[in-house]
């Protein structure tokens, strides 16, 4: 079992340690590497992964495109790269799984030259043919510093990259690699960032015993103190929340994930809800929406 584990970890170094050392904005679950077989000029094996020496030789090509400046390089890389996404094609249509994703949180050294070239060029050589792009999470946004009107931070705070869209552009150099991108984003969850105005703190969830769920955090009872929900029902959190969508939806991905539709999960004793006073229904939002729902005086009581 070892020396198996071991030359897995060398077939998986082989194909992804020409590029090591630069920016790689996401978790990839890599599967072991089965005998290629031949698919078109390039070697994919039932994995849809692409072979070793093709890994190799589009890392070579990417690196004299972007760091010599090889113009005939990068016509060939280029060429290279919609092969490669027509032969992941077929590859996909041919086997099980059809589709097969993963997460991609991005960085600002993703937006030096060539970089972001290199993590998609990682993801397309082990198989995968979707991406699921963070685009708020942890109460940042990945949207332009420049061009931001949420109430959220941007995730590239960089000098001289204010203008730079990581999402538009990740989306944009993942379509001719055959990669479809899908904006993922925390829903409930607005992050720690959404607490510091004292007007966002009055949209957050509440329970019976006068916690807010920022409050609930940072006294520990949660696993994570950036975890903050807000109540669903604030036409406040609502609005600030719709802003961050339609500018996602203005970049145009495949589609929009969305995660953290729950309340806080809490630790120990914490974890179990055993009395009314537990749930997070108590914020003046959530009050007043229940109070509507009644329909009799029973109801109401």
């Amino acid at each position: 079992m070892k020396d198996l584990q071991q030359r897995f970890w060398q077939s998986v170094q082989t194909v992804l340690m020409p590029a090591m050392g630069l920016c790689l904005g996401g978790g990839v679950i890599w599967g072991a590497f089965l005998p290629a077989v031949a698919q078109g000029a390039l070697q994919l094996n039932s994995y849809c992964q692409i072979s070793q020496a093709d890994a190799s030789r589009k890392e070579t090509l990417r690196r004299a495109a972007f760091e010599n400046n090889d113009a005939q390089a990068k016509r060939q890389y280029e060429a290279l790269v919609a092969e490669h996404a027509q032969v992941l094609s077929q590859c996909r249509a041919a086997n099980w799984p059809r589709e097969q994703s993963v997460w991609l949180r991005l960085y600002p050294c993703d937006l030096q030259p060539g970089i972001l070239e290199a993590v998609l060029d990682r993801i397309t050589n082990l198989g995968y043919n979707q991406v699921y792009a963070e685009a708020f999470y942890s109460g940042m946004v990945l949207l332009p510093k420049a061009d931001n009107p949420t109430v959220w931070p941007s995730v590239v705070q960089a000098p001289g990259y204010e203008r730079r869209d990581l999402l538009a552009e990740t989306i944009a150099k993942a379509t001719p690699r055959g990669l479809d991108t899908y904006a993922w984003v925390f829903s409930m969850n607005f992050g720690y960032t959404y607490t510091l105005d004292a007007q966002q703190r009055l949209t957050l969830a509440m329970n019976g015993q006068g916690q807010d769920t920022y409050t609930f955090a940072q006294n520990g009872l949660t696993s994570n103190a950036q975890e903050v929900f807000v109540d669903p029902y604030s036409l406040q959190a609502k609005q600030d929340f719709q802003i961050v969508l339609s500018e996602v939806a203005e970049r145009r991905p495949q589609g929009i994930l969305f995660d953290y539709i729950r309340y806080p999960r809490g630790t120990g004793s914490y974890s179990v809800a055993d009395s009314v006073a537990d749930l997070w229904i108590y914020g003046d939002a959530s009050r007043n929406a229940l109070m509507r729902r009644a329909t009799n005086a029973q109801g109401l009581e």
